[in-house]
């Protein structure tokens, strides 16, 4: 083949797909950038106060300071773990899976994400619901949606965890996690899904962010519904 033959046959790409990977890399450069920025602000937070440690040899404020370098040690550890189940989110070997079985199967394992006074509730349809999903990218998607409810509920309360099929697609189905906690007023919800929002320090807040990503990479999509004393309710559209 000549080369502008070579050159004609890689302008054929379909080009869709180039502007599919134009806009995942810019997201990812996005959030990379704001991860950074915010390492380097926890960095300068450790830094500096240890800098101020060292400088006091009397040591009278030694514990409030060890207090700022623990908080932003906390924040740090919670940006990292947002980070790698954001990657698990889109990574991996994709096979078969049957929700049901798998969210009964679960059931145990996020049952421990929860403080011991809150109920987990789940229902799921007696009608098939399998999902092409790497299940480490399932498990880190479910463990975000859980954490956040968690931490809405707070000590005591109810999460609960519905699977249902839905008449959109063939074999779809709507994956929902609620919880009664106080809700969010409409300024806080309308920047929920926001990569890094949260008012729950040291929370990372990418709970969403893993579970709408998560959701989107296999065509679905991810929607929420929260009001003030009615608590918050995540749907996650699956396709199969």
């Amino acid at each position: 083949m000549s080369e502008p033959e070579q050159q004609v046959g890689a302008a054929s790409i379909d080009a869709p797909d180039w502007r599919s990977l134009a806009g995942r890399l810019a997201a990812l450069g996005s959030i990379a950038g704001e991860a950074a920025h915010r390492f380097n602000n926890l960095r300068s937070v450790i830094d500096g106060t240890l800098d101020l440690m060292a400088g006091d040899p009397s040591g009278a404020l030694t514990e409030r300071r060890l207090q700022r370098v623990r908080d932003a040690a906390a924040r740090a550890q919670a940006l990292a773990a947002g980070l790698a189940a954001l990657g698990r989110s889109r990574a991996g070997a994709e096979i078969p899976l049957d929700l049901a079985d798998w969210l009964v199967a679960a059931k145990p394992w996020m049952r421990q994400l929860l403080a011991p006074g809150t109920e987990l509730s789940l229902a799921v349809s007696d009608q098939p619901a399998t999902l092409r999903a790497d299940p480490d990218a399932l498990r880190a998607a479910m463990t975000a949606l859980v954490l956040n409810a968690a931490a809405a509920v707070g000590a005591a309360g109810r999460v609960s965890i519905r699977l249902a099929p839905t008449k959109a697609t063939h074999g779809a189905a709507l994956l929902s996690v609620a919880d009664d906690g106080p809700g969010m007023p409409p300024e806080v919800a309308a920047r929920a899904r926001e990569p890094f929002f949260t008012t729950r320090p040291p929370a990372a807040g990418l709970g969403l962010t893993v579970a709408e990503s998560f959701a989107a990479h296999r065509g679905g999509r991810l929607e929420m519904s929260s009001e003030p004393g009615l608590g918050t309710t995540v749907f996650v559209h699956l396709i199969p």
